[in-house]
């Protein structure tokens, strides 16, 4: 495109009405001086058409123009037009809901600190696998290692917590730099201190998670320092932890004590002095450059060393395998199965919503047989007619977008609230969430929209053929 064209184009777009003035009165003249034998100018709308090819942006004339249309005639069908926008947007909303869902518990890493290094490790070995270590096992491959910025255990436990002895609650004893690894803040208080909790004369310590302060303590600001009971034995409360605060164990926990004082809440326990017994889920941070690959190297080492100190503390050739620890799910050959049959269920139910709705507009299609005949006698082609239809679709699908990115929100939070579902993996309008918008509301679009309008352009051949492709 040449400068002069460039600018002629830009002129009509600002001076518009100045140049279709102009055009009706040249082709006035020209009628006027038209001779009574002469053949007639033909199709006197497309010979405008074809002007204002030349002159300006023609396509986003009838863009325009499409959109005017297709904004009159649905709102003059609003029982039509409700009906398919609620059907788009509860099918849009269901799978919206179900994706932002897959996406926050797989694809989005937990809101702790540094999550890409965090790992989880599994015990191998020529006999199986398991996710559970013994005290002297996590202990050993804490302080021989060099791959590790910091290893956790973690212990779940059922207590009696406050003064009614029939209220249980989950409680976790845990190493005392968890709290401080996972990026864990106190609302009141201090959260958990190797120094301090885990000497030899300090008194047992526990944090309250804000759940358990508020419904079991009345969200007493004064709690730190009190004692409470824990399976009738005192305990010190040093904190109260933050509202959003986000575990990565798959036990929910209502309070975290040091684990060297599990003895004290169970008396008489052997969960830490036994070696046979594994009770303890372990979890790492990689040293800034380790990879995961490299950290189960470096730890075969270590698991062969362990094995000859203690004996009952590892099983015959075991080693360690570490997985992202970062993510409430974690990505593996298991989960990803299980993410793609849901992902798959999802996509369904949306195809499912675009035949019903292809059929209603199938429906409707029929009936604008005798419009679209009167289209094409005043010289309509077949190509402007299917992109008349086609925007008509496309309006519809924006609106049941839009209504469906609300719908996401409403349905994702009923089906995590019914599941009692950590509060982060409620779907969110974000940027994510609009880019999946866009797909699918495309994808939705050409299913429901496509085969009627070709109805419409060939209805002789599209007719039985479409009917057949939604049923």
């Amino acid at each position: 495109m040449s400068a002069g064209e460039l600018w002629r184009r830009l002129q009509y777009l600002t001076h518009r009405s100045r140049f279709d003035r102009e055009l009706r009165e040249e082709m006035a003249a020209h009628q006027a001086m038209k001779l009574e034998d002469e053949p007639s100018f033909g199709n006197e709308r497309r010979l405008r058409e074809d002007s204002h090819d030349v002159w300006g942006w023609s396509w986003l004339d009838r863009l325009l123009q499409d959109l005017t249309f297709a904004q009159r005639l649905l709102r003059r069908s609003p029982v039509f037009t409700i009906t398919a926008i609620a059907v788009l947007a509860i099918g849009l909303g269901v799978s919206l809901a179900g994706i932002q869902i897959l996406d926050a518990a797989a694809f989005k890493p937990l809101p702790v600190k540094e999550p890409d290094t965090l790992v989880r490790f599994t015990r191998r070995g020529l006999r199986g696998s398991s996710t559970s270590f013994s005290y002297a096992a996590l202990t050993y491959y804490a302080e021989h290692n060099t791959v590790l910025a910091a290893a956790m255990g973690i212990m779940a436990g059922d207590v009696t917590l406050g003064d009614d002895p029939t209220r249980h609650e989950t409680v976790q004893f845990v190493t005392s730099n968890y709290l401080e690894e996972i990026g864990a803040t106190a609302r009141l208080g201090r959260i958990l201190d190797s120094a301090q909790d885990d000497a030899a004369d300090a008194e047992p310590a526990i944090v309250l998670s804000s759940r358990v302060w508020r419904d079991r303590f009345g969200a007493d600001p004064a709690i730190v320092g009190r004692t409470v009971r824990v399976n009738d034995h005192l305990f010190v409360v040093v904190g109260v932890t933050a509202e959003t605060l986000v575990g990565i164990s798959e036990y929910p926990a209502g309070a975290w004590m040091p684990i060297s004082r599990q003895t004290v809440a169970f008396p008489g326990s052997k969960a830490l002095t036994d070696e046979a017994k594994s009770p303890i889920a372990f979890f790492a941070r990689l040293k800034p450059g380790v990879s995961e690959n490299s950290a189960e190297d470096a730890l075969r080492v270590t698991a062969a060393s362990l094995r000859a100190a203690h004996p009952d503390a590892a099983v015959e050739g075991e080693w360690l395998d570490a997985g992202p620890a970062g993510y409430y799910l974690p990505l593996n050959s298991k989960t990803a199965a299980g993410i793609a049959v849901v992902a798959t269920f999802f996509l369904l139910f949306l195809m499912a919503t675009c035949a019903n709705l292809g059929t209603l507009m199938l429906s409707r299609a029929v009936t604008r047989e005798r419009e679209m005949a009167i289209r094409v006698a005043v010289g309509a082609t077949s190509r402007r007619i299917l992109r008349q239809l086609l925007t008509e679709s496309c309006v519809l699908g924006a609106l049941g977008a839009a209504a469906g990115m609300w719908v996401s929100v409403l349905i994702g939070r009923l089906l995590l609230r019914a599941v009692d579902a950590p509060a982060f993996l409620e779907p969110r309008l974000d940027a994510r969430v609009l880019s999946a918008t866009v797909g699918l509301t495309a994808l939705a679009t050409i299913a429901f929209g496509l085969a009627p309008a070709l109805h419409v352009v060939r209805p002789r051949r599209a007719r039985p053929r479409s009917s057949n492709v939604f049923v």
